[in-house]
């Protein structure tokens, strides 16, 4: 197990204390057991589990769901009710777009009211035309704030799952209809060369561990992940940190292409699911048990 993802390892990062009170309160209790707990989640084609041989189990959000209900209950005495709501090709502000007032009852399931709201969002977010031009790093900074206050208000707990990257062999060009807005305008259609970070140096080779070992590293998905990180620290939500179990993957494995099908360049297969997103949503668990 990859000590960046170690339970010691997150329980030190500088998130709030407690991100999850509303979760906890619930596990804590003995008698009455508590009602269901409700797992929504929303994010893009990762979140909904895109090359995923089983995504009703395996998507994060129900992979986060039953990893819930197999240790916090399971003489079947807890009740977690799992609904993934995301979406392919979406992206953030797509959230805040389909529960603009925090009307859940209008959103979710008839009675449905959410425990935990998890976001699998930043793949779509970090690639040039979001980046660049339409959701560009501040502003996606402040929907996410925005976002887990929403959640929060709601009565329920927020998580973020940063994302893994895309294939490191593709250099991201802008759509050529697409202006660029962020860091600096240039009017469409933008270069390859002209964009920031140009495609050639759109991945670089990082020593991002601290452990001597260099992996290859997206810039743009690199700075949306820290983004979250900070949003995650300032509206007091959960972070799942997919990105540094992925880098450990990487590292281990020589590169990014056992972590993808033949063909694949965006949606990780099950092997990079396994050491990304379920790596991470396990250390989250026992992270849990332990504060419990």
């Amino acid at each position: 197990m990859c000590l960046l993802c170690s339970a010691t390892a997150v329980a030190a990062a500088d998130q709030p204390p407690g991100p999850v009170p509303r979760l906890l309160s619930l596990l804590r209790l003995r008698n009455p057991l508590p009602a269901a707990v409700t797992v929504v989640g929303f994010g893009s084609s990762v979140g909904v589990g895109a090359t995923l041989p089983d995504p009703a189990t395996q998507a994060p959000v129900m992979y986060l769901a039953a990893r819930l209900r197999a240790t916090f209950g399971p003489a079947g005495n807890l009740e977690v009710v799992a609904d993934n709501r995301s979406l392919n090709g979406s992206i953030l502000s797509q959230f805040l777009n389909d529960v603009p007032t925090g009307n859940w009852d209008a959103y979710l399931k008839e009675g449905q009211k959410p425990t935990l709201v998890v976001f699998a969002y930043g793949m779509n977010d970090g690639f040039p035309a979001m980046y660049n031009t339409s959701q560009p790093p501040p502003f996606f900074h402040t929907q996410l704030v925005a976002a887990i206050r929403l959640v929060r208000a709601a009565g329920a707990d927020a998580v973020i799952l940063t994302s893994p990257h895309p294939i490191s062999t593709v250099a991201w060009v802008m759509p050529a209809t697409y202006s660029q807005a962020y860091p600096s305008a240039i009017a469409a259609p933008v270069g390859a060369e002209q964009m920031t970070p140009p495609a050639s140096s759109s991945v670089v080779w990082q020593d991002v561990l601290g452990n001597g070992r260099r992996v290859p590293v997206s810039q743009r998905h690199l700075h949306i992940n820290q983004v979250m990180r900070e949003a995650a620290r300032e509206a007091g939500a959960a972070l799942v940190d997919a990105e540094r179990c992925w880098f450990e993957a990487v590292a281990a494995h020589g590169g990014d292409a056992a972590l993808f099908n033949a063909n694949e360049t965006v949606h990780p297969n099950l092997f990079g699911h396994e050491l990304s997103y379920q790596r991470a949503i396990d250390v989250f668990i026992a992270t849990l048990a332990a504060s419990r």
